[in-house]
């Protein structure tokens, strides 16, 4: 039984070898004849490459011609008119002397007028010929100069029977009606007999009118040229084809002309591939699966390759298609197989005696060395045997040692990541407290500064009212109540960071809003491109339009400011919702949000300095350039109306910011328009302030708009006026800010003596907090500090005369 599995191995094992060598000798000759026809099909396809490299070259001059020519016709440095015709025909010249393979080159004008410039050898060799048509006071003049080859006039005649037109040419037809450079189909010039292409391009005058069409006649028997020279293989040839059938280019370029079937003798016309005086391009042509347009001309998606076979011998061919438009050419190759197959086939015998020996060899040592592995395949089973054990012991303690390890990194992990959630939340809960103090202070000056611009205001307005318009004091009066304005400005940037309210806050549509104010902003940016992907369905938002624009425009600006030569911003809007994980980290509510992002391809900001953006007075900005305020009081504004805003940026790919805003389900309401008249009454008011300034302000005010003022400057002191006086008081003027009883226990105190107590709150503050809340609770309005007397009259009709 030994015997019978030794000897069972033993052929098996002579069956391999033989079944191998047979194997990689049939594998070898296939896999040799696959790479060699490959390595054909990489032949043909390098010779289509490069004869598309060469006939792109040898066009594109002539492309390069035309536009040169329209670039100087259009500005005028050489013109088709008369008095500049020398000017043009010397240029013309010049190309010519240029670029050997220009045959003419020619300007058509819409009133019939032509200059052409060729190549002629009627008089002179290697000479130019001149032919300029006129129309001059309704007569026709066809003029001819002949020129030798340094330019000097050999002789000038004229033909009154030359019937030539240009508009009616082909060239001059399809540039106007495309309107744009256009190439014609290849076909045998008249002059030289030569094949040749034409390409032609319209100038039009600033109004749009056609001034002239450009043409170049290029000379292509040069590509025929190239494609004989080529080598490919040892009887490979190339050929070029035009889509409707016309051969362009063939090594022998006698073929690619024939009689047009007319009288005259020397009329010829492009060959077709079917008529071409060659069987193997002809069966090449054949060989392919063409594909047709619906007007019937040849196309390719790709390039094709096939093989035929032509008296008794086959070859491989390959066709494809240019990839400019322009030339919608394909290009031909062919090569026998037996070029690069043939040595295959010889080697082929030799190749299987050779094999024959080496597996009677391997043989002899496979019997050699079945013997030893016999002997030691025991001993090798015995050791395997013991190695299993042992490895299988090792796996199992490595097993329990990766369990302990896996799981004690798992632990370190999870540690980490609550770690650093920790640090970061209580890096931004930092940030959040640090701002609140800094817009706390900010806030404070605001208020104090507004008092005091509203006593400059005051005192201005009550000024302007006892001054002539025309007085030299009276602009100075204006200047100041500029200069009050842009303070003003300023406080409202402080308020905005100081999170000191909403002035107007209603349902704001965001879509609008964010399309205006980007349209806007790129109108005076002309080097800055804005992208724009905002959804239709945004939702409502309560919100004060003024803070919101002014939030955009600042991060605008930033971007702007980011971006020195120009750049891209886009702008991003869209529907979310929040989750609690997201929103914690803002100290925002979970919920239905509208998210702004606005993006910059911008420097991006230094990490650094990415903790200090929102401070107000930080600028990284030279002297005079910036206060510092855009994006603190675009944070206070943020802040305030709910939201939150944040921002991402890495030096040099540019900053992101976004918004986040909490969505409202009411619809949007259309805007009112102002009033900025000035509106007089005659009522009793009661105003009620702690700033001395403002009261010595506010009451020649309102009684300048013809208004019986009473006034307090303590909360109970008006609380007793106003007991007294209830029935003729119309309207109370309350400060929000007062020692004492605060403006909310005063309007309670007055609500008491009479419910229907008409009170309009004023503050140096923006509408926010402690105003808002008492707003609330039945306040008729509310108006900011510093107010001209414009505002506060208009207030106070809409008010009294409801």
């Amino acid at each position: 039984m030994r015997i019978s599995i030794r000897w069972a191995m033993l052929l098996g094992c002579l069956g391999l070898i033989w079944g191998m060598q047979i194997l990689i000798t049939s594998s070898t000759y296939i896999s040799s004849q696959r790479m060699l026809a490959g390595h054909a099909r990489d032949v043909m396809q390098n010779i289509a490459d490069l004869t598309m490299i060469q006939s792109k070259n040898h066009l594109q001059l002539a492309q390069g011609a035309a536009l040169l020519t329209k670039r100087l016709l259009a500005s005028e440095v050489v013109g088709s008119d008369n008095q500049q015709h020398d000017v043009l025909e010397r240029y013309f010249l010049n190309q010519l002397s240029l670029y050997a393979h220009f045959a003419g080159i020619y300007i058509g004008m819409p009133n019939g007028d032509f200059f052409y410039v060729n190549r002629g050898d009627a008089h002179t060799p290697g000479g130019f010929r001149t032919k300029v048509i006129d129309h001059l006071n309704g007569d026709k003049k066809i003029r001819f100069i002949w020129r030798n080859s340094d330019g000097n006039i050999v002789k000038t005649s004229e033909d009154p029977s030359d019937t030539y037109d240009p508009r009616q040419r082909p060239w001059y037809q399809k540039a106007l009606a495309e309107r744009a450079i256009i190439w014609t189909d290849p076909y045998i010039f008249f002059s030289s007999q030569k094949p040749g292409i034409t390409v032609a391009g319209p100038i039009f005058k600033a109004n749009g009118q056609l001034q002239s069409i450009v043409g170049v006649d290029i000379e292509i028997d040069d590509l025929s040229t190239f494609i004989g020279r080529l080598r490919i293989g040892k009887h490979g040839r190339a050929f070029m084809l035009n889509n409707n059938g016309d051969v362009v280019a063939f090594p022998d370029i006698s073929k690619i002309k024939q009689g047009q079937g007319t009288a005259a003798a020397d009329c010829f016309r492009m060959v077709k591939i079917d008529q071409l005086d060659d069987d193997l391009s002809r069966a090449a042509f054949h060989a392919i699966q063409w594909q047709r347009t619906k007007t019937g001309l040849l196309t390719l998606d790709h390039s094709q390759f096939a093989k035929f076979t032509c008296n008794g011998e086959v070859y491989n061919t390959m066709f494809t298609q240019f990839a400019d438009s322009h030339w919608p050419w394909m290009i031909g190759v062919y090569i026998p197989e037996n070029d690069y197959l043939g040595v295959l086939k010889e080697n082929r015998s030799l190749n299987i005696w050779i094999t024959l020996v080496l597996s009677v060899i391997a043989t002899l040592m496979g019997l050699h060395l079945f013997r030893i592995i016999t002997d030691r395949k025991k001993a090798d089973l015995k050791l395997r045997r013991y190695q299993d054990q042992l490895e299988d012991l090792v796996k199992e303690r490595t097993r329990d040692l990766q369990k302990s390890n896996e799981q004690l990194r798992t632990e370190i992990e999870i540690r980490k990541e609550k770690e650093e959630a920790l640090r970061a939340s209580q890096a931004r809960l930092h940030q959040i407290q640090r701002l609140e103090g800094i817009g706390t202070l900010a806030g404070g000056v605001a208020h104090d500064f507004n008092n005091l611009l509203m006593g400059i205001q005051g005192n201005i307005s009550l000024m302007m009212l006892k001054t002539d318009p025309l007085a030299y004091n009276y602009n100075k009066l204006k200047s100041i109540e500029s200069c009050i304005i842009s303070g003003t400005k300023l406080t409202q940037q402080l308020l905005g960071f100081a999170r000191g309210g909403k002035y107007m806050a209603k349902l704001l549509d965001l879509n609008r809003t964010v399309i205006d104010t980007a349209r806007m902003f790129g109108r005076t940016r002309k080097e800055i491109q804005i992208q724009e992907d905002i959804a239709r369905d945004l939702w409502a938002v309560v919100a004060d339009k003024n803070q919101m624009e002014q939030v955009l425009l600042n991060i605008y600006i930033n971007a702007w400011q980011a971006m020195p030569s120009g750049g891209t911003i886009l702008i991003d809007a869209k529907n979310m919702v929040l989750d609690t994980s997201f929103s914690k980290a803002f100290d925002i509510r979970p919920g239905r949000y509208v998210c702004i992002s606005i993006s910059d391809t911008g420097i991006g900001i230094d990490p650094s300095i990415q903790t200090r953006v929102f401070e107000p007075f930080f600028t990284t900005k030279e002297m005079g350039r910036g206060t510092g305020l855009g994006l603190a009081s675009s944070y206070g504004i943020i802040k305030n109306h709910g939201g939150a805003i944040d921002f991402v940026s890495r030096p040099g790919n540019g900053t992101t910011f976004y918004i986040y805003l909490p969505a409202s389900e009411a619809d949007v309401e259309p805007e009112s328009a102002m009033s900025d008249i000035i509106s007089r009454g005659s009522e009793t008011l009661l105003l009620i302030d702690d700033e001395e300034v403002i009261l010595q302000v506010g009451q020649p005010m309102l009684e300048s708009l013809g208004y019986k003022v009473m006034t307090a400057m303590y909360g109970k002191t008006a609380v007793e006026i106003f007991r007294q006086f209830s029935g003729e008081i119309a309207l109370v003027i309350l400060d929000v800010i007062m020692p004492g009883m605060s403006g909310g226990e005063i309007f309670d105190a007055l609500k008491a003596i009479n419910p229907r107590v008409q009170v309009l709150l004023a503050s140096g503050y923006s509408l926010s907090g402690q105003a808002e809340e008492i707003l609330s609770r039945g306040c008729v309005g509310f108006i900011q500090k510093p107010f001209s007397l414009e505002q506060l009259s208009v207030r106070l009709r809409d008010i009294l005369d409801k």
